[in-house]
């Protein structure tokens, strides 16, 4: 399975991005980007923002987005899509897939899977999560925020994690910094928000689907089923088989149960 890297070429190294901003406390990330873009319409694309701490982080259906300060990465990168808005849910996929392998690469994490839609996991442990929050203007795409937060290193007992928390240096030899791993993702990010989309985007992020194959547990209007977790489709959907009938998970509709460790 090709890397999507593989199709940036030297622009990938070559990037000439500002540096990101770096804070000790924000409400989010990716608010303030949107609020920086909306103010200054001269900002460049890959203009970033890194935080200590998030007073109101979040992640996918609005949850609380908690870290201690030190111990995680709490980065977001802005830019103007060349994608169009019918393509938004494989960028989203795109953005996954970018930020997972920019991660093996670094890191040498073989197994490092992506939970539908978005979210990162090491041994059916949560290590992070992806927010891509989009502005329009008209029927135009104007802008995509990509925020992302990652678990770098053990965290105290009391820190809210919803599901268990994988830790990046649980999981590598190789020595975390928070400063060049932010650079790493800004440059691989602005460099896959800026070009026309891979051809084969959604092959690659089933390449790295989380439990594909396997039976898993969902909930629709409150009602909790299981099935054959298949693939992800071009549009954003998951196919999954339940008995010998497909149904096709909807993002903000369905939602994947994560397994009890």
């Amino acid at each position: 399975m090709p890397h999507l890297c593989t199709f940036f070429g030297n622009k990938l190294h070559n990037m000439a991005l500002p540096t990101p901003e770096w804070h000790a406390s924000l409400d989010s990330t990716n608010s303030y980007l949107l609020r920086r873009f909306e103010a200054d319409e001269r900002l460049p694309d890959g203009f970033a923002a890194v935080a200590g701490q998030q007073t109101a982080g979040r992640g996918q259906r609005n949850r609380k987005w908690a870290a201690v300060s030190g111990k995680s990465l709490l980065f977001s990168v802005g830019a103007r899509p060349v994608a169009t808005l019918l393509q938004q849910p494989l960028f989203s996929f795109g953005v996954a897939v970018t930020v997972a392998e920019t991660l093996v690469r670094l890191f040498d994490l073989p197994e490092l899977a992506i939970k539908w839609p978005n979210d990162l996991y090491l041994s059916d442990r949560k290590l992070g999560g992806i927010l891509v929050e989009n502005t329009l203007r008209g029927s135009r795409w104007h802008l995509a925020v990509v925020g992302v937060g990652l678990n770098l290193f053990p965290q105290p007992a009391e820190a809210d994690f919803k599901v268990p928390p994988a830790f990046l240096a649980d999981y590598t030899s190789t020595e975390i910094h928070i400063r060049p791993l932010a650079l790493q993702l800004q440059q691989a990010l602005t460099a896959f928000m800026t070009r026309l989309l891979p051809a084969d985007i959604a092959a690659a992020y089933n390449h790295r689907l989380y439990r594909r194959h396997q039976q898993q547990t969902f909930e629709t209007a409150g009602v909790r089923w299981s099935g054959l977790v298949r693939e992800a489709l071009p549009d954003g959907r998951l196919r999954v088989l339940e008995g010998n009938q497909e149904r096709f998970c909807i993002h903000g509709h369905d939602l994947w149960i994560p397994e009890k460790i």
